[in-house]
Order: C-alpha cells, then structure tokens, then sequence
C-alpha cells in the first residue's frame, strides 16, 4: 500500500487511515463485496492500480495464520463441529489456500 500511495504518507499515518476507513470497516464486517471495497478503497487513497491489482495484492499480503493455527484445528476429533472462521471473502479464500479444510463457506449476513 505505500508504494500506491506513492509515499505521500508515512506507515504510521496509512495505519490510521486504514483503521479510521468507513470504506475497510464494511469490508472487515461483511457489509461490503470484495469488488466494492477495492473499487472504494482505490477512490479513497487515490491509488494508481486497477481493482483486480489490488485484489491479487490483498489476498497475497494478508499476514498469515497464526503458527500451529491448522494444527490446532485439525487435532479436534471429528465428532465435534470444526470451524475456521474468517471476517471476509478475501480472508476466507487465503485460508483455504493455506490448507484448511473446507466443507463450506457461510456467507457474512449482510446488514
């Protein structure tokens, strides 16, 4: 994201836009698609990059899943109902990508 934003800002203050966006808190509470929130995001910032750009980008830099996370999840005996739970699309595709088993993917009630 620095580089889209060209350095205009620094790491510190695109944290603060980023976690005061009205844009990023719909995507992150399932009240927007991935497509509305990059097409917004990218009017937003003013980001030089096409929505399919920065889609790739956003899922291919999510941070990653905790260490031993799949581990845990598989070692539940499968008597029991498993779950990995993700707040949005983008998120839910990289952890199936990252190997957790997926039975199915309930969407986010939309608001």
């Amino acid at each position: 994201m620095l580089s889209w934003v060209e350095n205009r800002v620094s790491p510190k203050e695109l944290w603060k836009l980023w976690l005061t966006s009205s844009v990023v808190r719909a995507f992150e509470t399932g009240r927007s698609t991935p497509e509305v929130f990059a097409d917004e995001l990218i009017a937003e910032m003013v980001l030089p990059v096409r929505r399919d750009e920065f889609l790739q980008e956003f899922v291919r830099r999510t941070l990653g899943l905790f260490p031993g996370a799949l581990d845990l999840v598989n070692r539940i005996p499968r008597q029991y109902a498993r779950a990995t739970l993700c707040n949005n699309a983008s998120h839910f595709e990289f952890v199936r990508r990252a190997g957790a088993q997926v039975g199915r993917n309930v969407a986010p009630a939309r608001s």
